[in-house]
């Protein structure tokens, strides 16, 4: 009687442990766990470059971490003041660290380029990819 005691207390304890274990790892196994997907980044790095055409020392490269989701525009905000003017759809930014454009009519403007390219969208619409190499120019069209 013991014995049979012994064997249905271990057989409780073991059944127990299973138990646990699935409701702890839930359904998916120890996946169920991850805050992030595997072979999704949810932040990378970039860098950032700005051409003031002599009105301000040059900034960077520099690199920043940044969200997934994060645009030209949003990377510009966190390294910069800048000032901008809705057009609709579109964002135009108007000034960087008070370098407006067009200042004292020098026919000047704020455009940007990503990875050696000019950009066809506003930079609140261009989203960034890990290892982009973005660069505003003060420059003329």
């Amino acid at each position: 009687m013991e014995t049979k005691n012994i064997v249905i207390l271990s057989l409780i304890t073991f059944s127990s442990i299973i138990i646990s274990g699935l409701l702890i790892l839930g359904p998916y196994g120890i996946d169920f766990f991850q805050t992030e997907p595997e072979n999704e980044l949810d932040s990378f790095n970039v860098t950032l470059s700005i051409d003031y055409n002599g009105y301000l020392p040059a900034f960077g490269p520099q690199r920043f971490t940044i969200n997934s989701s994060d645009t030209v525009l949003d990377l510009l905000k966190m390294a910069t003041n800048i000032g901008t003017q809705n057009y609709g759809l579109e964002i135009l930014v108007t000034s960087i660290n008070n370098t407006s454009n067009n200042q004292d009519n020098n026919q000047l403007f704020w455009q940007f380029w990503v990875n050696d390219k000019y950009s066809s969208l506003g930079a609140g619409r261009f989203i960034l990819t890990p290892n982009d190499f973005v660069e505003w120019r003060y420059t003329g069209y």
